[in-house]
């Protein structure tokens, strides 16, 4: 992979990929898998670490569906089995535009 071609980018845990898609089949309804949660984890952080206010926007990809997952970051066990932190855990990463719905947004 040649790297000199991102600006930016931000590395992913498992843990915040499966909350993530749970949290946007959980707020949105979009089902979603864990790559589409690393990519809405990512702009939660970058949009924190850059000071992204109300009038500022970042675009997401969602880039898979739940199809492969439903057995797995659904199932507390299997979260448990792996160490993995439950979505209900997500709230103390709160952003000003992480309670946003969708369909309030100005696109």
């Amino acid at each position: 992979m040649d790297r000199s071609l991102a600006d930016h980018w931000i590395k992913a845990s498992d843990d915040n990929c499966f909350k993530y898609a749970k949290m946007m089949c959980v707020k949105e309804g979009i089902m979603s898998g864990g790559s589409a949660g690393a990519n809405l984890y990512a702009a939660v952080r970058y949009a924190k670490e850059n000071n992204l206010g109300p009038n500022d926007k970042v675009v997401v990809i969602i880039c898979d569906c739940i199809r492969h997952y439903t057995d797995n970051f659904f199932d507390k066990n299997w979260m448990a089995e792996k160490y993995l932190t439950p979505y209900e855990s997500l709230h103390e990463d709160s952003h000003h535009l992480s309670d946003i719905k969708i369909k309030e947004l100005n696109l």
